[in-house]
């Protein structure tokens, strides 16, 4: 029987990836990569972690 994908372990997946694109990119002078840009899109990827995870256990009842 096959089981549903874990959403958290999936968000976490992409929030690492796009901040890892992000920081290359900033390394490599693509992208203006400042303090005050770079500290929103880190809340904002720890915001979708906690959001998917909240969401995922009111799914499984413990919520």
């Amino acid at each position: 029987m096959r089981r549903p994908p874990n959403i958290t372990v999936l968000m976490c997946g992409i929030a690492v990836l796009a901040l890892g694109v992000l920081l290359v990119l900033g390394a490599g002078g693509t992208i203006d990569l400042r303090f005050a840009y770079t500290v929103p899109v880190v809340l904002a990827a720890l915001g979708a972690i906690l959001l998917a995870s909240g969401l995922a256990s009111r799914r499984r009842g413990r919520g």
